[in-house]
């Protein structure tokens, strides 16, 4: 019974560990492959991207350690991201 549910407690962490995350944000530029929230909590990372923001909404698919991190903005301009900063959550997730 004991090894039944630990087996059980292992497969539900391991299952939330790379789950993808679809935050929908309002955010501005800050400068080239950097933006951030319109509240300053959270700073995110691009490659490549030189879509400008100002108060657009956008939204930040983001699975920790995956290769598919994006920002996607309201025109359809689509970013890869590489690292996200959250201040009110203290920590910074990156992606590869």
């Amino acid at each position: 019974m004991f090894i039944y549910a630990l087996t059980a407690i292992v497969a539900s962490s391991a299952a939330g560990v790379g789950a993808v995350e679809r935050i929908p944000v309002n955010i501005k530029s800050v400068e080239r492959n950097h933006y951030q929230t319109i509240e300053e909590s959270m700073h995110i990372h691009t490659r490549y991207c030189d879509e400008i923001a100002y108060a657009d909404s956008a939204l930040l698919v983001f699975e920790p350690y995956g290769l598919e991190n994006k920002l996607v903005f309201r025109s359809g301009v689509t970013c890869e991201v590489t690292r996200v900063y959250d201040r009110d959550a203290y920590y910074t997730r990156t992606g590869r």
